[in-house]
């Protein structure tokens, strides 16, 4: 079966890579989000909750809860990044 060449579904490792910045996969992540193209790119709940712990806490050790994933959420740069959820107009 063919899929829809047109949508992309992004891979959660490309979503934490492109939060890592001295990471060296973090440009060409980067690359891949914000490629301009006519091809639309989704992420699913399940790349969210595969995220998260990844990103909040240690390996091993229980993810931080929302609240101090929030204030570790501020120390990142998030400003230029379009496809975060804080960039969005209600889109």
């Amino acid at each position: 079966m063919r899929g829809d060449e047109s949508r992309i579904l992004i891979d959660t490792n490309i979503l934490i890579y492109a939060t890592l910045e001295n990471d060296s996969r973090f440009a060409r992540s980067r690359e891949v989000l914000l490629a301009q193209d006519d091809r639309e790119r989704f992420v699913s709940v399940q790349n969210l909750a595969e995220m998260y712990p990844n990103l909040t806490g240690p390996k091993m050790e229980k993810p931080d809860d929302p609240a101090t994933a929030l204030l570790r959420r501020a120390d990142c740069r998030y400003d230029d990044c379009p496809w975060h959820w804080d960039n969005h107009d209600g889109e």
